[in-house]
């Protein structure tokens, strides 16, 4: 006998790659707690390239794009953070699994090893899944930064996070629209970031607005027919994060690529920080919900 809720479909295409991408991003941060570097590099793909992009000293007002390309960088740069403190607690209170990736909001705590003092960061990461294995391709985030957004106070209506969302609106509606110039209006001249580059297939370091303008503008140019959407959009206090499908005709064919991206918002409501990932390009489905509408939206 059918029941009332037969009328909803459980898709098991792609479910055990979320599965896996949530765990092993949470296993990673459980390796972190050794703080061997050859431990915690178990929890990560054991192959070239790598793709961690971090901002580093951000509590100091940094917002320098810090990059691990290889297995040996990255075992450096655990070896050299763990010379000066132990990571004791690494709880991740959000944490969101995608067939590609993970999304990840958390805490640390860390114990510096000539005092004993403790001390806790906020942080956020997106973590890229390796092919053929349960690790993850690198770590794409950072921890909250003083020279971004700080958020309403507590237990105010949250107008701050309304404005991060018109923020994204506006830069959704000027990717739909192909608008490189008006792009890069919504970037302050300090932005720094680290950003896929669809054209080169690969991320690239990018530094303020005409950086942003160079590389959209050249996306642009490159697809014929691209039509973008928004897939996951979340705003926090004091960040973004957003992952797009991009769909693009190529000789005929429909392809598509999806990126992830997290950036942090100016109390000015500009964007300073960005860090971003993004997949092959492969042929697109053929069924495309609501296609027949026509709408595009700004997400």
């Amino acid at each position: 006998m059918p029941k009332a809720t037969d009328v909803f479909d459980p898709e098991q295409h792609g479910i055990e790659a979320v599965i896996r991408a949530r765990k092993v991003a949470e296993q990673h941060f459980e390796y972190e707690l050794s703080n061997d570097p050859d431990e915690i590099l178990v929890s990560m793909k054991s192959f070239d390239p790598m793709f961690t992009t971090i901002l580093r000293d951000t509590g100091r007002g940094s917002n320098d794009v810090f990059r691990c390309d290889t297995v040996d960088e990255q075992r450096e740069f655990y070896r050299s953070g763990r010379e000066h403190m132990d990571m004791i607690e690494t709880p991740m209170f959000t944490s969101i699994g995608s067939d590609w990736y993970a999304f990840v909001h958390g805490l640390t705590g860390s114990r510096l090893k000539a005092t004993g003092d403790m001390l806790h960061s906020e942080i956020i990461g997106v973590l890229p899944t390796s092919p053929g294995e349960d690790t993850i391709a690198g770590e794409i985030g950072l921890s909250f930064p003083i020279f971004g957004k700080q958020g309403d106070a507590p237990g105010a209506v949250a107008h701050e996070r309304v404005a991060s969302f018109g923020l994204l609106r506006r830069w959704l509606a000027a990717i739909q629209q192909r608008d490189a110039d008006e792009l890069a209006s919504l970037y302050t001249d300090r932005m720094q970031g680290a950003l896929f580059d669809p054209v080169q297939g690969a991320v690239v370091t990018v530094r303020g607005k005409v950086g942003v303008r160079d590389l959209y503008g050249a996306a642009f140019d490159a697809y014929d027919g691209l039509d973008v959407e928004l897939i996951i959009r979340l705003i926090d206090r004091w960040y973004i994060f957003a992952e797009l499908r991009w769909r693009y005709d190529e000789q005929g064919d429909a392809k598509m690529f999806r990126t992830a991206d997290v950036f942090v918002p100016t109390p000015e409501n500009e964007v300073i920080a960005q860090l971003g990932i993004g997949t092959r390009a492969v042929v697109a489905a053929t069924d495309r919900v609501g296609a027949a509408t026509g709408s595009h939206g700004a997400g």
